[in-house]
């Protein structure tokens, strides 16, 4: 791998189209952390929702559990995705979290574990929780 001439920018030794990718490429780029830093936590919420409730969870998961994760302290920001033809009954969101303190109180101490806010939990039948810490990207060059 070899730094391309713009901040972010990777050119790998391969042919084809292939041969660039965008994303960062080493620890000291500026807006990287190094391992071991503290830094902000992802979580990634995914549902299974059938195909008949599409609409009426939707207005749901926007009015009840995006404003209900807006509201915790240490909440950063939130985006949520709706199923594609490869995943056609499966919703997410994405919350990221100012650190893991912030989380915790969020989510408690088994912050693993999904969190459906009061009206959600009959849309709830097959769920999963995944948590990443963030080490570069817009959120850490802008200082978020």
């Amino acid at each position: 791998m070899v730094l391309g001439p713009r901040t972010g920018q990777c050119h790998y030794p391969f042919r084809g189209p292939s041969a660039t990718a965008v994303g960062v490429c080493s620890a000291r780029k500026p807006g990287v952390l190094p391992i071991g830093t503290p830094s902000l936590i992802a979580r990634i919420f995914r549902v299974r929702e059938p195909a008949p409730l599409h609409a009426e969870f939707e207005e749901a998961f926007l009015s009840v559990s995006v404003p209900y994760v807006e509201r915790a302290k240490g909440f950063v920001s939130v985006r949520v995705g709706r199923p594609t033809r490869f995943e056609p009954e499966q919703y997410f969101m994405l919350s990221v979290w100012r650190d893991e303190n912030a989380l915790r109180d969020f989510a408690g101490e088994e912050w693993s574990k999904a969190v459906i806010p009061s009206g959600m939990e009959r849309f709830v039948k097959e769920s999963w929780v995944h948590h990443y810490e963030l080490f570069g990207g817009a959120e850490l060059r802008a200082g978020a």
